[in-house]
């Protein structure tokens, strides 16, 4: 079901995804500038260059999905065949900005922070598009259930990390708290969660979702520790 407009097709799915990079615009945009501590032009050129850097990581992510759908034995329509993959945007963006605080000359760490209650946001405005997507999107079949449980996820980061900023104010005094929380706190659940999907190409008896899971784990882990390092090192 679409709306065209010229030779454009308005789907549902496709409004709630412009509306997912959308609200990540709107969260990160102040978080931005005050981690970077920029003025608004350097700011909203940032954010262009995250969003860009999104957009790529996901559709980089889904070449597997969107390989076995143009293989199947009935052909999708050529919109319903692109994959992307929420996985690889997030990455997108995190790897983005990585490397906008190299050329800014900035700590990586407070910009890598301002960016994850956007990702976290906008994850959860593209995870509804994906389960409305669905033609019996309240049925309790697996898909469903992964679907509203990373949904879950998503928000329960978020409210997390939104109390501890209202507590401690928007500059953590434990920089990476917020990356940290993001990669362990959603890495591990999300490859319990990978085991109730039914709409990913499995790779080694597991799917890409798992694979990046586990990856991103233990990258949050290692950063954890890290940062505990960091911060017996400032106490001594």
């Amino acid at each position: 079901m679409g709306v065209r407009i010229g030779s454009f097709i308005l789907t549902p799915e496709g409004l709630l995804l412009a509306g997912a990079l959308a609200v990540f615009l709107l969260a990160s945009y102040s978080r931005i500038r005050l981690a970077a501590q920029c003025g608004r032009t350097t700011a909203a050129a940032l954010l262009a260059w995250v969003s860009v850097c999104g957009v790529a990581g996901a559709a980089l992510y889904g070449i597997p999905g969107t390989l076995e759908a143009a293989q199947r034995v009935d052909p999708l329509p050529s919109d319903a065949a692109i994959a992307f993959g929420s996985f690889g945007g997030y990455w997108g963006v995190l790897l983005g900005g990585l490397a906008a605080a190299w050329i800014l000359r900035r700590t990586a760490l407070p910009l890598l922070d301002a960016l994850v209650p956007g990702i976290l946001l906008g994850g959860l405005v593209a995870r509804a598009a994906v389960w409305f997507a669905q033609t019996t999107p309240f049925s309790l079949t697996p898909f469903a259930i992964w679907s509203v449980a990373d949904m879950a996820l998503h928000g329960a980061l978020f409210g997390a990390l939104a109390t501890v900023e209202r507590r401690r104010g928007p500059e953590m005094a434990w920089n990476g708290a917020f990356l940290t929380t993001f990669l362990i706190g959603y890495g591990a659940p999300r490859f319990i969660l990978e085991f109730f999907r039914e709409d990913t190409v499995p790779w080694a008896d597991f799917t890409w979702g798992h694979h990046t899971s586990l990856l991103q784990t233990i990258a949050g882990v290692a950063l954890l520790f890290f940062l505990l390092r960091q911060r017996r090192a400032h106490a001594g």
